[in-house]
């Protein structure tokens, strides 16, 4: 008879005893200790890691990464000290999602018990999983590790009120959209709306416990940095949401959301000001450009640029976001020439970089080229103009409602990045889904620039002097002074409404 068909059939009650995190501290504190009772532990540390005790840390942390769950959960069970390591919630995180996809109920002990439940629920019978109750507890074990301790800090690492104090970005009320146009959109500066939703259903619907009782049993995608997407049920990413204590949570960011849950369409509406939306001429060839954000504290977006030169909007009906936005002609700090952003998290850009950009604020450079910050909170809609540097860190659990445009204002910088960047264009998002539920996505490669001109010059020939001196003269000062003329005669027609493109959902 086999060792595997000797053991003791799970019982479901096994998952109920949470095992919790050893503590940990940076070994330099061992040092501090008296030198008999230092050797002791670390000859205790380095039994407890057998064979594996001669790896670097970080190193040991690569083999656990690359090993089958099975084999990993066997490691927890070999030692106190090695389950330490080997139940490291960025490895239990991974295998779940890869795994099981979205079709899991996050429990608050962390992703490995999470992943015991989901075994469960299977079930297993073929017994590849040991008995949970044979794993050590740690919970009255310390251990001096560099590793440990950074990982460990990191989960519990707070929004600091020092983040959140900087309010520079400008919050107007009663503003038309020629006063917005010649005041915010021509000079390319954000801003922030304080009165643009006090007819939206959204405000009393799009709260969460509100949506979780209307999105009842419909999915959403969710993306992760390791795994891209997975479709979750709403009500299990809000219990996600509201106990993990993950550095960089899930992300509830859906483009498809009018398709899902159609009443979304009744229940907001684009502000007036952000009415002309010149991609909408591309119809069913536009790329994704509008979705409903869901997420827990720290979840959030990092630094970007919206795709295509586009500007965006977006519009908090529940929670606060804390907003870093850089000018087009400045990197932010952290933020290499290729876009990626030296920080595992949004958290450890704030942690990494925010002395640097407080320096920044107190610079001599023009206000204009300083980081522009605030914090943005129900019913606030803030406009990001079009090739600024942005990022978003949820506060408290969010929702939220963005849209990307192209008006005729970032026309001319859309036309000439379509033209001359076709490599860089993002299209529509094509989605292809796994049998687990996760998805692979990628972004079509098309040439939208020969249609979106065709269309303008169809349907929009009051722009035409706009798209030509746009694409024959490419100096950004030629383009600035003819908004000056142009374009400020084409703004005293929005609030008649004049040449516009209404926007309408399409279903």
């Amino acid at each position: 008879m086999s060792d595997t068909s000797k053991r003791r059939r799970v019982q479901k009650n096994d998952f109920k005893s949470t095992i919790p995190l050893c503590k940990s501290q940076p070994v330099g504190n061992l040092y501090l200790l008296p030198v008999d009772k230092r050797e002791v532990l670390q000859r205790h540390h380095r039994a407890g890691l057998g064979v594996f005790a001669s790896l670097p840390e970080e190193l040991l942390g690569d083999v656990l990464a690359s090993i089958t769950p099975a084999s990993l959960c066997a490691m927890c069970g070999t030692s106190r000290v090695m389950r330490a390591y080997a139940s490291l919630d960025d490895l239990w995180r991974v295998h779940v999602l890869r795994e099981f996809g979205g079709e899991f109920q996050y429990c608050s002990e962390g992703w490995y018990t999470t992943y015991l439940h989901c075994r469960w629920n299977k079930m297993s019978k073929t017994h590849e999983m040991p008995n949970p109750k044979q794993h050590c507890k740690v919970d009255d074990l310390i251990l001096y590790s560099d590793f440990l301790h950074t990982a460990q800090t990191r989960w519990n690492h707070p929004i600091l009120e020092e983040w959140l104090a900087e309010e520079s970005i400008p919050r107007r009320a009663n503003l038309s959209a020629a006063e917005f146009r010649k005041e915010y959109e021509v000079p390319n500066i954000p801003l922030i709306l304080t009165d643009k939703t006090a007819s939206w259903l959204s405000c009393s619907r799009w709260l969460p416990e509100t949506l979780e009782k209307s999105l009842a049993g419909k999915k959403f995608e969710v993306f992760d940095e390791y795994t891209e997407v997975v479709e979750m049920e709403f009500s299990s990413f809000m219990s996600y949401a509201r106990n993990c204590r993950d550095e960089l949570p899930l992300y509830l960011f859906e483009p498809e959301y009018l398709e899902k849950h159609p009443a979304f369409g009744n229940e907001y509406s684009v502000p007036d000001v952000f009415e002309e939306d010149l991609f909408s001429l591309l119809e069913n060839e536009r790329p994704d450009y509008r979705w409903v954000l869901v997420g827990g504290p720290r979840s959030g977006a990092g630094f970007h640029q919206d795709p295509n030169r586009t500007a965006a909007w977006n519009t908090v009906i529940s929670g606060r976001k804390k907003w870093v936005l850089f000018p087009p002609s400045m990197r932010p700090p952290g933020v290499h020439e290729n876009g990626d952003v030296d920080a595992e998290s949004l958290l450890q850009w704030f942690i990494r970089y925010f002395e640097e950009m407080k320096d920044l604020r107190k610079s001599d450079l023009e206000i204009r080229n300083r980081p522009w910050e605030c914090v943005t909170k129900p019913g606030e809609t803030i406009f990001i103009p079009h090739g600024w540097w942005h990022m978003a860190l949820n506060l408290d659990i969010c929702v939220a409602v963005t849209h990307n445009f192209v008006s005729s204002v970032n026309l001319p910088d859309v036309l000439r990045f379509l033209r001359d960047n076709k490599d860089e264009v993002c299209g529509k998002t094509i989605r292809t889904k796994d049998e687990n539920g996760r998805f692979t996505r990628r972004k079509e490669k098309r040439d939208l620039f020969p249609d979106f001109v065709k269309n303008l010059k169809k349907d929009r020939g009051d722009l035409s002097l706009i798209v030509e001196e746009s694409l024959n003269n490419p100096r950004h000062d030629s383009v600035a002074s003819l908004f000056k003329v142009g374009v400020e005669q084409k703004a005293a027609t929005l609030d008649s409404g004049k040449h516009m493109t209404p926007f309408q959902f399409g279903f």
